[in-house]
């Protein structure tokens, strides 16, 4: 390629601004659920799962695209003077975004197994409660004799 034409450079504009807007809804998405997983509402924190997984099949999409464009701009910024500075601030943009949404989703991780970990816990002692009073109730179960006494 000669350089990157004005359309080439239209493109990667269009394609870097609809990876930031998606990068911020899976941002917002994100945010929102460490407040599902802290309210229990298992149902949505699902849903918002699903949502996350279409956002990040559309920003591979887009991103196929725009990474080809992107080697051309580079490739072509290194040669040539009075490369679009707005292409460079959307794609500086979106590795923020990209670097902020990573670190929502370890949070958000982070919180799901401190969640997970506080039900196995209860499970647990529900289990050892549940086991002591089955063997309380076998106990008793073995002495009719008991019974017999209390008529």
């Amino acid at each position: 390629m000669n350089g990157f034409s004005k359309d080439e450079a239209a493109r990667l504009l269009e394609l870097l601004t609809e990876e930031l807007e998606l990068f911020t809804q899976f941002r917002d998405l994100t945010a929102n659920q460490m407040e599902l997983i802290a309210a229990d509402e298992i149902d949505a924190l699902n849903a918002s799962l699903d949502q996350k997984e279409q956002i990040i099949e559309k920003i591979k999409g887009l991103h196929q695209e725009s990474e080809v464009l992107m080697q051309s701009y580079v490739l072509y910024s290194a040669n040539e003077e009075g490369i679009s500075n707005e292409i460079d601030a959307l794609a500086e943009r979106r590795r923020e975004m990209m670097e902020l949404c990573a670190k929502l989703s370890e949070g958000v991780l982070s919180e799901a197994q401190g969640k997970s970990m506080g039900y196995t816990g209860k499970i647990d002692e529900i289990s050892r409660n549940r086991k002591g009073v089955g063997a309380y109730i076998q106990d008793v179960e073995n002495k009719p004799e008991m019974f017999d006494k209390m008529r």
